[in-house]
């Protein structure tokens, strides 16, 4: 199994338990234009009772000091622009602002 696959399975389920609250939209998978899969969902942030899918989370070569060309993913919401997501950026960064909106109630 490769990094591509593995990494695909965390972010299949990743996203699965990001939409879990949202009954009313179960994540899409698609394919990009560079012929990997991604998925299409409804941001947990600015919209998490949507039917519409106006984020996304994708897999993309950037490349790194070595010369090399991994994949990075990456995560895309279009929603509302008042959204800490809205726009591109990295899943981690995502990620991180996600958790970071359940410690502001604690």
């Amino acid at each position: 199994m490769n990094q591509y696959t593995s990494e695909h399975r965390e972010i299949q389920s990743l996203v699965a338990s990001l939409s879990m609250g949202n009954p009313n939209s179960r994540p899409k998978e698609y394919v990009t234009i560079d012929g990997v899969r991604g998925f299409k969902m409804a941001c947990p942030m600015c919209s998490p009772c949507s039917v519409s899918k106006n984020a996304m989370v994708f897999p993309k070569r950037v490349e790194n000091w070595d010369g090399d060309y991994p994949f990075q993913w990456f995560y895309l919401c279009k929603g509302k622009k008042s959204c800490s997501c809205s726009g591109l950026h990295s899943l981690e960064y995502f990620v991180k602002q996600y958790t970071n909106s359940f410690n502001k109630y604690d």
